[in-house]
C-alpha cells in the first residue's frame, strides 16, 4: 500500500504561500506586460496625434496664407473694376459732350445751309436783275450808234 503523506497545518500553509506567492509574481509580471504595453501605446498614440496636430498646423498655415492671397487677389479686382467703372463714366461724359457738340454743330450746319440757300437766292435774283439791266444798256447803246 501507498504510504500516505501526512499533510500538516504548517506544511499546507507553507505550500499555500508559496502557492500565493507565485500567483502574485505571475500577476506582478503579467501587470508588468500590460502597463508596458499600455505605456508604448499611448507613447505611439501621442506621437501620432503630435504629427496629426503638426500636419493640422501646417495645414492652417497654408490655408490662412491662401486665404490672404485671395482677399488681395479680390481686393485688386475689386478695385480693377471700380476704375473700370470711373473710366465708362468718364467715357459716358465724354460721349454725351460730343453728342451735344454734334447736335450743335448740324443745327448750325442746317441754319448756314438755310442761310447759304437765301444767299444764293437772293444773288441769283439780282444776278438775274443785273443781267437785264446789262442788255437794257447794251440795248440801248445799240440804239443810239
Amino acid at each position: 500500500m501507498e504510504k500516505k503523506k501526512k499533510i500538516t497545518l504548517g506544511t499546507l500553509a507553507a505550500s499555500m504561500n508559496h502557492m500565493s506567492n507565485r500567483i502574485d509574481k505571475g500577476f506582478v509580471q503579467a501587470d508588468k506586460s500590460t502597463d508596458n504595453k499600455i505605456e508604448q501605446l499611448a507613447i505611439a498614440v501621442k506621437k501620432g496625434f503630435d504629427e496629426t496636430n503638426k500636419k493640422i498646423s501646417s495645414t492652417d498655415k497654408k490655408i490662412s496664407s491662401l486665404r490672404l492671397e485671395m482677399i488681395e487677389g479680390f481686393d485688386n479686382v475689386h478695385n480693377e473694376i471700380r476704375d473700370m467703372r470711373a473710366d465708362i463714366k468718364e467715357i459716358r461724359g465724354d460721349l454725351t459732350e460730343i453728342k451735344q457738340r454734334l447736335e450743335r454743330i448740324e443745327k448750325t450746319t442746317i441754319e448756314d445751309s438755310d442761310a447759304v440757300q437765301e444767299e444764293v437766292h437772293f444773288l441769283r435774283k439780282r444776278v438775274d436783275i443785273l443781267e437785264k439791266q446789262v442788255k437794257t444798256l447794251e440795248l440801248k447803246i445799240a440804239a443810239s450808234s
